[in-house]
């Protein structure tokens, strides 16, 4: 087989068994045509199939996906600028994390390593730049050009290039997301915290207890301002995984400083996208997968885009509707039917657990516990077209508690011309 520039031929053989990363085993199954094996004692009899691998055909794959996540540092250097280099065994170990069987992992990076006569240098080839400029183009696109057209619309011929097609292509990316390992069940019965700052917390508590629900769920739709997760008009209910998180989340916009919370009880189990997780990277060796292989090295970059702070003075209209559409996106399109997102919280205090959670539940699926007299007018059209109504979250007033936040301001400076830190100013101790 005829092997890429800069690498050059390897004499060894490896065991099927010792490569744990399914993709790869896969793609050199066919080329299995030896019984030995050179990193342990094992061999296959003559009456059996071949159990070994050339590292050549390995190695030339390990060479492959190394090219593509870094680039020739000698060549960097001179066109782009300095950047950080690496040498090869940092390299060839980078791209192998998780290939090979620890007990004998080592010694075949070692043989890889050996085996590439160039380049000697390296430095990463900035692909979450792509990525980055992925999200920027996502996010101006949806802000300034289109915004509400783009299911189907890159299949179109000739123009894959227009808006609703951009869009489009940065959407199916992140159906990476939806796996196992980034998803959260909030068991029925767990309490997600709410709260809402008001002038005198007692007065408000006394008010409230009849419908406390109503007080201190979502707002009703139609009402409902523009959120990180939702458009203007629609209302969802956000909330999280501790009282103290909701308060200081809520009291971060607010000039009050006592705050009544209510610990609403799931009334059954709910499935939620956890931002606070990160999601497994699939295998470097399938290209058909690089993009999902992006998204999921670079989680952080993008959970950092989906919860940056934006000021409330009105701009959020424009600047909220990235994040609109992601939850839109994450709401309807997945296979996998979720209920809702969980992500991390910037104003925890060292030590401190909990995180923001959103609620796919209008004011309709949130109700008090027992049910408050309302507005029943409906009720029996409701019941004879869907059945007995369960709400998705119930409040009780003995999960109603008064807080009250306390605020310092952090002081940062001298600063420069640019420093734009989008970190809040003040927070609650």
């Amino acid at each position: 087989m005829e092997e890429p520039e800069g690498f050059t031929d390897l004499s060894e053989s490896i065991c099927l068994s010792h490569i744990i990363d399914r993709v790869l085993a896969d793609l050199v199954l066919s080329e299995a045509d030896s019984r030995e094996c050179s990193y342990c004692p094992q061999s296959a009899g003559e009456e059996e199939p071949a159990s070994a691998v050339s590292m050549n055909v390995v190695g030339r794959l390990v060479f492959e996906a190394a090219t593509w996540l870094y680039h020739d540092g000698y060549d960097e250097f001179f066109h782009e600028g300095y950047q950080e280099q690496y040498d090869t065994d940092y390299v060839v170990a980078s791209v192998s994390a998780g290939v090979f069987d620890p007990s004998i992992s080592s010694n075949v990076e070692a043989d890889i390593g050996e085996a590439i006569a160039t380049p000697s240098w390296w430095v990463d080839a900035a692909l979450h730049e792509d990525f980055l400029f992925s999200w920027q183009s996502f996010a101006d696109t949806v802000k300034y050009q289109s915004r509400f057209v783009y299911v189907g619309a890159r299949e179109r011929q000739g123009r894959r290039n227009e808006p609703p097609a951009r869009v489009s292509q940065f959407l199916d990316g992140l159906g990476t997301y939806v796996q196992d390992d980034m998803l959260t069940e909030f068991s029925s019965g767990e309490k997600i915290y709410r709260a809402r700052m008001v002038e005198d917390g007692f007065l408000f508590l006394s008010e409230a207890s009849k419908d406390p629900a109503l007080n201190l769920g979502p707002a009703p739709a139609g009402k409902a301002s523009a959120g990180r997760l939702n458009p203007e008009g629609v209302g969802l209910f956000y909330g999280a995984t501790t009282a103290e998180v909701a308060v200081k989340e809520t009291a971060l916009h607010s000039l009050y400083d006592e705050a009544v919370v209510g610990g609403f009880r799931t009334q059954r189990p709910l499935l939620i996208l956890d931002f606070t997780k990160r999601p497994a990277l699939p295998s470097i060796f399938d290209q058909g997968k690089r993009r999902e292989f992006l998204f999921a090295r670079f989680a952080d970059d993008f959970v950092e885009r989906l919860t940056q702070s934006v000021r409330l003075t009105g701009e959020e209209r424009v600047e909220y509707v990235a994040t609109q559409i992601i939850g839109e996106y994450f709401r309807w399109a997945p296979t996998r039917k979720l209920d809702g997102i969980a992500w991390e919280s910037h104003l925890l205090s060292p030590g401190e657990d909990g995180k923001n959670v959103l609620v796919w539940a209008s004011s309709d699926d949130v109700r008090s516990d027992p049910p408050a007299v309302r507005d029943t007018s409906n009720a029996e059209m409701r019941h004879s077209a869907f059945g007995a109504y369960t709400p998705t979250l119930t409040l009780s007033s003995s999960d109603v508690s008064v807080y009250r936040a306390k605020r310092f301001v952090a002081v940062k400076g001298p600063i420069l011309p640019g420093d734009d830190d989008p970190s809040p100013m003040f927070m609650n101790g």
